[in-house]
């Protein structure tokens, strides 16, 4: 039977419903290809089955701010009925939070666990940290219970756009050189700049949740090695993006079209955000600056065929990248 059209106030209802299953929704659902960007998937009313669907279109925000009224729902549902689960709260980016067409970390994780979540899909560091910082109420909200917090940030701000929309992989890679080794074409300004401004914005995080919340564990991740499209026999076809849109195709633009070259680009950049995430992470490494961070490497861990796009990964990655934070969750818990 085919679905029937609803108005976009019952598609709202439904959407924020804990309830109704999201596999319910996904008919109901489409993406504004013009307004998605890197980590930032635009969710928007399906026309075809939604009445005045174009009023959300090119509205970035709908389904982030729909996705959250969800899972708080949801949370605190499952509060007031006595489910004694750790409380968490999170912060983070599209792998915290993919509306509905993609189970993300915080989905995952979210059957053993209580988790406070104010993540949304495109949202960057200049936005978490200094334009729009939430987390500090998020955690004062649960100041009582939260055990741990969750934050993923830094992807956006290395291979997402800039302020004009262009690809910040134009301005921090070097044009294609032959004869040169992967670190060569990472080795500018502009990338030593942005992992600066990267971990400035870190710092910044974890000395304000210290500052309220001395003792909780802060748990923070680097990605995985993002494989970049459209290659022949890449397989890869998410409705939300051209297959090359954010890796493939920006690197091509600088004349790096070799396929195995292009991943070891990626593959610096990554270790170089990692390497930072380490220097800071004493909770699980000895050198670290911040003795409650703890560092989740999930770096080799996901499959070629575990990638939904160029930076997401699908269902099974992200479980198991959920499997990794779980893991670290309890060693960095304090014991009740």
């Amino acid at each position: 039977m085919p679905n029937p059209k609803i108005s976009i106030e019952e598609l709202e209802r439904k959407f924020s419903d804990p309830d109704v299953p999201e596999s319910d929704l996904v008919p109901y659902l489409d993406f504004d290809r013009d307004a998605s960007g890197a980590f930032a998937p635009s969710v928007v009313p399906n026309p075809d089955l939604v009445e005045r669907a174009e009023e959300q279109r090119g509205v970035m925000d709908w389904a982030n701010s729909l996705a959250r009224t969800r899972r708080h729902l949801r949370f605190n549902r499952r509060l007031n009925t006595g489910v004694n689960l750790p409380v968490l709260v999170s912060e983070g980016d599209s792998w915290f939070q993919f509306p509905v067409f993609l189970e993300d970390v915080i989905d995952c994780m979210g059957d053993d666990y209580l988790i406070w979540s104010v993540d949304a899909a495109g949202d960057t560091l200049q936005n978490m940290v200094i334009d729009n910082p939430e987390y500090l109420d998020a955690l004062d909200t649960q100041r009582d219970r939260v055990r741990a917090f969750l934050f993923s940030g830094a992807g956006n701000d290395i291979v997402g756009e800039d302020r004009d929309g262009v690809p910040v992989i134009e301005k921090i890679v070097r044009d294609f050189s032959p004869g040169q080794p992967p670190e060569f074409y990472v080795d500018t300004s502009a990338f030593d700049a942005q992992i600066a401004f990267i971990d400035g914005a870190y710092r910044e995080v974890f000395n304000a949740v210290a500052a309220d919340f001395p003792t909780l564990p802060i748990v923070i991740h680097g990605y995985d090695y993002s494989l970049p499209g459209g290659q022949p026999g890449d397989n890869r076809h998410p409705k939300w993006a051209d297959q090359d849109e954010w890796l493939g195709a920006p690197l091509r633009k600088k004349g790096i079209v070799d396929f195995d070259l292009q991943c070891a680009i990626v593959r610096v950049m990554v270790d170089r955000l990692n390497s930072l995430q380490k220097s800071l992470a004493g909770g699980n490494n000895p050198a670290g600056a911040f003795a409650n961070v703890h560092h989740v490497d999930v770096r080799g861990l996901l499959q070629t065929d575990e990638w939904a796009d160029e930076l997401h990964p699908t269902n099974r990655g992200y479980r198991k990248v959920a499997r990794l934070f779980a893991e670290t969750v309890r060693q960095a818990l304090p014991i009740a």
